[in-house]
This record gives C-alpha cells, sequence and structure tokens, in this order.
C-alpha cells in the first residue's frame, strides 16, 4: 500500500472553503498533518486525505478538527429565504452555510 502523503492534490468539492480554512489554521498554528492526526487519534494519513479530498470527513470529525486548531465549526441549514444576518457567512457550501469562527 503506498503510504506517501497525497498534499499534492487539491480538493475541488463543496468542502474546499471550509478544508481550505482548516488547512489555514493548521499552518497557521505551525502543526503537521501528523500533529493533527494525532491529536484527533485518526490513523496515518487520514487529514492529508481530508484535506486532498481523498476521504470526507463527516460532521462529527469536521466538529473534532475544527476544535483541535481552537475554532469553531457551526453548520446553519439554510431554507433558500434571503439572509437577514447582519454579517454575511465567511464560507458558503451549496445550500447549506457552514461558518468558520476563529
Amino acid at each position: 500500500m503506498n503510504s506517501k502523503p497525497t498534499s499534492h492534490f487539491k480538493r475541488t468539492d463543496f468542502l474546499a472553503p471550509v478544508v481550505n480554512e482548516l488547512i489555514r489554521l493548521r499552518l497557521e498554528k505551525n502543526l503537521s498533518q501528523e500533529e493533527v492526526n494525532h491529536r484527533l487519534g485518526v490513523t496515518d494519513h487520514l487529514v492529508d486525505k481530508w484535506e486532498c479530498g481523498i476521504r470526507t470527513p463527516g460532521v462529527f470529525n469536521l466538529h473534532c478538527w475544527a476544535l483541535t486548531l481552537n475554532a469553531r465549526l457551526m453548520v446553519a441549514s439554510n431554507d433558500n429565504t434571503p439572509q437577514n444576518d447582519p454579517e454575511p457567512p465567511k464560507l458558503v457550501a451549496n445550500d447549506n452555510r457552514l461558518l468558520m469562527v476563529a
């Protein structure tokens, strides 16, 4: 089995903006993918696979990943009515708003 990191790929699905923010936070805190794997208690290279789009983390794993980086992930459903938010969401994915709050 190939155990090389796959970070040269780039995630292009609906989670890309959220994952890119998590990558930015990880790099800002000078944490390696291996350190985040260890803190989350997940298998080797799983964070790498999440970051590049080979695997998709579930909501619980996204939540834990954000907490590991001292951030909060909030998922709010969108009923497709105009938003009256005083501040627009920082990240948007499909019909749901995915907000990263540092």
